[in-house]
């Protein structure tokens, strides 16, 4: 509320939105209808758009999905570990030189989908 006045960016001088289209505002019973007409289009033109969008993520998702494959362990497997604290911003991580992965670490146990009870080399 602009002291008792409606506000009207001014954006909306040059392209007038639906609501002054509406209200009246537009005098020539002409550029209304195209107005109306321009509108209507740009809802058409953004339902294409949310489509395209669909149609490459599903392209992004099956080109680039294939390359991932799935890795189970079996106990007595040798696998390393990832290094969380290089993720995780502390102030004593060692920056850049911190190693990216630590172990080796010999899985003991298969806990459910992907979750695996490690213990050192020496059994810790």
């Amino acid at each position: 509320m602009v002291h008792g006045d409606e506000a009207i960016f001014p954006l909306e001088l040059e392209i007038p939105p639906l609501r002054i289209s509406l209200q009246g505002d537009i005098l020539n019973e002409g550029a209304r209808k195209v107005r109306l007409q321009q509108l209507e289009l740009l809802d058409e033109k953004r339902i294409k758009a949310i489509d395209h969008q669909k149609v490459y993520h599903a392209k992004i998702k099956r080109e680039f999905g294939n390359n991932i494959k799935d890795k189970e362990f079996n106990v007595g497997d040798i696998v390393l570990k990832e290094n969380i604290n290089k993720i995780i911003a502390n102030e004593e991580a060692k920056g850049k030189f911190e190693p990216n992965w630590l172990g080796p670490y010999v899985v003991v146990d298969a806990i459910g989908s992907r979750a695996y009870m490690l213990s050192t080399l020496d059994g810790k």
